[in-house]
């Protein structure tokens, strides 16, 4: 059957902005599991709450910068074929340049990208810096594909298609040297808006 697990704020005592009473909730959610699932938790503001409140707040608003200025470097990992021995296309990995220039890698933020609700501007992004990567050899003669790994968000984003759509008419580059990788889990957690989205992306020439 179906359980919840409930974190409860109480406005305005522990948050007056949407950011602080979605922190705190979001806080309180993860107590709630950790309790044991299928109960609640209330947010407690006390000194050890209080920083791990800060925490994902700060986290909160170093994602949205970094989104707004496109703070995200793109690193490309070269994948082998082993029958040809050749480099048959690159796997884009994101980064994120955190305070005083640190690189910050995934695993530290893109979870908290996807409960702030940033995960699909991200999404975008990364896609679109592929396609431009891939229009810049394009134009200088050379093939250049590239894979990309989505997030589970990514079947719910209605910008997220037309916007590939659209720029891979503007750019004219080959739709095959495009790829698009989703997991197995957000595909079957999603299973009517994966099927949708990759019949689309298979109909613009996508891998």
């Amino acid at each position: 059957g179906v359980t919840a697990s409930i974190g409860i704020v109480l406005i305005p005592r522990h948050g007056t902005t949407v950011g602080e009473v979605f922190a705190r909730a979001d806080l309180a959610t993860y107590k709630a599991k950790e309790n044991g699932r299928n109960c609640l938790a209330v947010y407690r503001p006390d000194k050890d709450w209080q920083a791990k409140a800060e925490s994902r707040l700060g986290w909160h608003k170093r994602i949205r910068e970094a989104v707004e200025k496109d703070l995200f470097l793109l690193t490309a990992q070269p994948i082998l074929h082993l029958g040809s021995n050749q480099i048959s296309q690159y796997e884009l990995l994101l980064r994120m340049v955190g305070e005083g220039g640190a690189i910050v890698h995934p695993g530290a933020f893109l979870d908290m990208a996807e409960r702030f609700g940033e995960i699909q501007a991200i999404d975008r992004q990364v896609v679109r810096r592929a396609i431009q990567l891939i229009a810049e050899r394009h134009r200088a003669g050379r093939e250049l594909r590239l894979e990309v790994n989505l997030s589970s968000k990514a079947f719910a984003d209605r910008e997220l298609l037309p916007m590939i759509e659209h720029e891979l008419a503007a750019t004219a580059i080959p739709p095959s040297s495009l790829v698009l990788e989703v997991t197995e889990t957000a595909a079957i957690a999603n299973i009517h808006q994966a099927e949708r989205f990759v019949r689309t992306l298979k109909a613009l020439g996508c891998q």
